[in-house]
């Protein structure tokens, strides 16, 4: 490889000026937007299972007792729902009377209904949405198929379809209630979208005249990524469904509450090694313009088929509750992270509730951390052993609101969360939504940014002048690339990276970090870049994703003075180069070095190592590096790691210390580890 020249830099880092690195710098920020859990994460394979969705677009609701659903209804539903959803709510509404309401367009990110629907009747078949013989007091909706001689059915078409795998098994289960005078029989179909294959299928004879849960496993004789569900009745008759599932077999083993989690995702998510979870939103916590449509954790506990769901009508489609709080700490188990809580404070985009009203919101909070942290005969912690996890798990953060400063009542009920979460659990860190400037107590505060590449690469000394003994801790929860890195490109991500180096540099103040958002899937783009793009069974990450994985491997316990010198000339002004060293054990006897190149063009780093009385100094192994062929290149489900994960070679050690090339729009990380001086001559040559 030729040696740049004109341009080169400067890294010099002094094992003398240490301090302490944040533990839990890195971690990741899951919110219910893309279809991120709901066609994602979430292992279902049916979309809107119990057809809370359908009524939803279609206006159902009390006192409403049925309503038949015609094909051209449905297609209308589909069209008029993105103007009217935001202004539907149903009249079991559970805000407070004391709701205020205001006006906040510059914030307001607009309630618009992306969702399809899903569900179709097939020949011969009337579709009725009913009330009338509700499966649980909690999951009212009910679908009525009607069929006429020579029978029916119903087809769902999944999350942009169901991906069938040859020899892939697959638990499937409905509940049902006969309606006619004699017994029905069903058949279920897992086949193509035109009907002209069938992959796998089951037969049930539906008797009972009360709810009654039927279940089989399905193995697919064929791989179809855009297969379709079918339930046919075959002959004349009536018959309810509800809670209609589709789990690959590995999730059902837990019975009526599958292991919830798409493992490829979650494998995703752990090459990431992240010290924290942040969830479930973001704007998904706030409900979008109306509080009626947030996530309310206790409608979020038990048998899935209990729980009713709600409206995510900031991000446009239907949320299950399949993951609520209790399958959230599920997931921070699993690996091993911290949770990160963030609650409603009584606060969306458009209404506040008043602090005078504000304790019934504030207690609910304390239940949901009993509902984590208590003891299995507490009120709530006796609910968390009931679903089969006795033992508490740990919380050492809750976030108060999200995005909320400014918004009317927000200091005033952030004030009244404080004093009352501190006074019962003092060992959590509250997070605010901004820099109170002693308005009210402040721990820690929320700092988010989606910007361009270049303010993104300048802000990299973002947080230099803040001074550790004077001012409160930052959790910079939401950062990203957006204005102009595609879908997730390689130059937003070494900007990124360039930003990151500060984080680490100044991790005494900002000591969580997470960048946002963290999954989309493809055919549900709300966002413009995110972490790891996925369809219904295929997941890559964007080079932001190999960057965030590079930081987070053996971060380190302490920061290592680094400064980077950049030679200039009377052509080239060059500060397109960043840098941090992390000492990986106490000693810094071992030390990891993040060099960024943000120029288009190579530039020849020199590193010197100085201080603690070290002796020479070796290469570990290979260093890492993440770049691409181009500035804008993208990852894909045809190529995944254009822009990823490589192994850098070219490293030269000599009496100067390190000496290299890095390649433009790259960030390399570079392990060294040192010897005592009579062990090994002064410079050990790679």
């Amino acid at each position: 490889m030729a040696r740049a020249t004109l341009q080169s830099a400067l890294i010099k880092i002094d094992l003398d000026k240490t301090k302490p690195l944040a533990p839990e710098l890195f971690g990741i920020f899951f919110e219910e937007l893309n279809n991120a859990g709901e066609g994602g994460l979430h292992a279902e394979l049916v979309q809107d299972r119990s057809f809370d969705a359908l009524a939803y677009m279609n206006k159902f609701s009390p006192p409403a007792r049925e309503k038949r659903l015609s094909a051209e209804g449905l297609q209308q539903a589909a069209e008029t729902s993105k103007q009217t959803s935001a202004a539907w709510i149903p009249q079991n509404a559970s805000v407070t009377s004391g709701l205020q309401s205001f006006a906040q367009s510059s914030h307001r990110l607009g309630d618009m209904w992306k969702q399809k629907v899903s569900w179709a009747g097939q020949a011969n078949t009337e579709m009725w949405l009913t009330r009338e013989h509700p499966l649980a007091a909690t999951n009212t909706v009910a679908l009525k198929l009607i069929t006429a001689e020579g029978g029916g059915g119903v087809t769902n078409t999944g999350f942009w379809g169901i991906p069938a795998g040859d020899g892939k098994a697959y638990a499937f289960s409905f509940y049902a209630v006969n309606q006619a005078s004699s017994a029905q029989q069903v058949r279920v179909l897992l086949s193509s979208s035109d009907s002209a294959s069938i992959y796998a299928s089951a037969g049930f004879n539906v008797t009972a005249p009360e709810w009654t849960r039927y279940e089989a496993t399905l193995e697919s004789n064929g791989t179809d990524p855009k297969a379709h569900l079918e339930l046919v009745l075959e002959q004349e008759g009536t018959i309810l469904l509800d809670q209609v599932s589709l789990f690959p077999a590995e999730n059902a083993r837990n019975g009526s509450n599958p292991w919830p989690f798409r493992q490829d995702l979650v494998e995703m998510m752990r090459f990431l090694q992240p010290k924290f979870m942040r969830f479930p939103g973001g704007c998904y916590v706030e409900g979008g313009d109306h509080l009626v449509n947030r996530p309310e954790w206790k409608k979020a506990l038990g048998p899935i088929e209990t729980r009713p769901g709600h409206a995510n009508a900031n991000w446009g489609y239907w949320s299950t509750d399949g993951l609520g709080l209790f399958e959230y700490m599920q997931l921070c188990e699993e690996l091993e992270t911290e949770p990160i809580w963030v609650i409603n404070n009584g606060i969306s985009h458009q209404e506040a509730i008043p602090t005078a009203d504000i304790m019934p919101w504030i207690q609910d909070t304390l239940d949901s951390i009993e509902f984590i942290t208590g003891p299995q005969n507490s009120t709530w912690g006796s609910v968390r052993a009931d679903m089969g996890h006795a033992a508490p798990w740990g919380l050492r953060y809750v976030a108060i609101g999200n995005e909320d400063c400014g918004h009317p009542f927000y200091l005033e009920n952030y004030a009244a969360y404080y004093s009352a979460l501190k006074t019962k659990y003092p060992e959590i860190e509250l997070i605010a939504n901004c820099n109170l400037d002693g308005k009210a107590p402040t721990e820690i505060w929320d700092w988010h940014v989606y910007i361009d590449t270049y303010d993104m690469w300048n802000r990299r000394n973002e947080f230099d002048h803040y001074n550790p003994a004077t001012s409160h801790q930052v959790f910079a929860s939401e950062y990203a690339v957006v204005a102009d890195g595609g879908w997730g490109n390689l130059k937003a991500a070494i900007a990124e990276a360039g930003f990151m180096t500060g984080l680490e540099r100044n991790s005494q103040i900002v000591t969580l970090a997470s960048y946002a958002p963290l999954f989309i899937h493809v055919e549900n783009r709300n966002w413009v870049t995110n972490l790891i793009n996925i369809d219904n069974y295929r997941a890559y990450g964007t080079p932001s994703y190999y960057v965030q994985r590079l930081f987070a491997k053996d971060a380190g316990v302490k920061y290592a003075d680094t400064n980077v010198q950049c030679k200039t000339t009377e052509h080239i002004h060059n500060d397109w180069v960043a840098a941090s060293a992390t000492c990986i054990n106490s000693d810094c006897s071992r030390v990891c070095l993040k060099v960024v190149n943000f120029a288009s063009y190579p530039q020849a780093i020199n590193v010197t190592i100085n201080g603690k009385g070290q002796g020479a100094w070796e290469l570990e192994t290979d260093a890492e590096m993440v770049s691409g062929p181009y500035a804008e290149a993208e990852n894909s489900f045809d190529d995944p790691e254009q822009a990823a994960i490589t192994a850098f070679s070219d490293i030269h050690l000599s009496d100067d210390g390190l000496n290299f090339e890095a390649p433009s729009l790259s960030l390399l990380r570079i392990v060294v580890t040192s010897r005592p001086v009579d062990l090994q001559p002064a410079i050990v040559s790679s």
